[in-house]
């Protein structure tokens, strides 16, 4: 950490953060447009120039190198989310998921690794524990520990939300 650090202030350069969402965009339209199958670490330095050109950091006609070392086939949660033809709503991946999360939990209480199965496996599990601590945050589900396991239920407040989805789906 402090090496790195160091080396981006010596060059005067920058660091900038990706989510889990944009590298896996980015590991698509890497297969999709030029035909590499990367893995996420790969991916994260073309998902940090697309959010680096879209922020007028780095200006689209400006010559950059993204170095892409790793092959997807290393990473299966990737190839199982790219052999499958997931549809994302208009509002985006990310709350795409937490619907689906909502929509999980409106049919019974269940478990994070549960989650993750039913949700194809297609993120990693950590993934799927950042969404469920935002949804927790926001009050649309609740945990609770029973028989030693930790379970999530959807909140009033969440089937409201989910009520509301449905709703805005019909108009749209």
């Amino acid at each position: 950490g402090s090496l790195a650090l160091e080396a981006i202030r010596k060059s005067r350069g920058i660091a900038v953060s990706v989510s889990d969402e944009e590298i896996f965009l980015a590991e698509r339209d890497l297969a999709k447009l030029e035909g590499v199958f990367a893995e996420p670490a790969s991916a994260a330095t073309y998902a940090a120039l697309k959010k680096l050109v879209n922020q007028r950091i780095i200006e689209e006609d400006e010559k950059v190198v993204c170095l892409i070392t790793g092959s997807g086939l290393k990473a299966t949660d990737v190839l199982q989310a790219l052999s499958k033809k997931r549809k994302t709503t208009i509002m985006g991946l990310d709350l795409s998921t937490k619907e689906k999360i909502l929509r999980i939990l409106s049919e019974g209480d269940t478990y994070g690794y549960d989650l993750w199965r039913r949700l194809g496996k297609v993120m990693t599990r950590a993934a799927v524990y950042q969404h469920l601590n935002k949804l927790s945050e926001r009050g649309l589900i609740a945990e609770y520990v029973q028989d030693g396991k930790r379970l999530f239920k959807i909140t009033r407040r969440g089937k409201r939300v989910l009520a509301a989805l449905d709703e805005l789906k019909l108009l749209l």
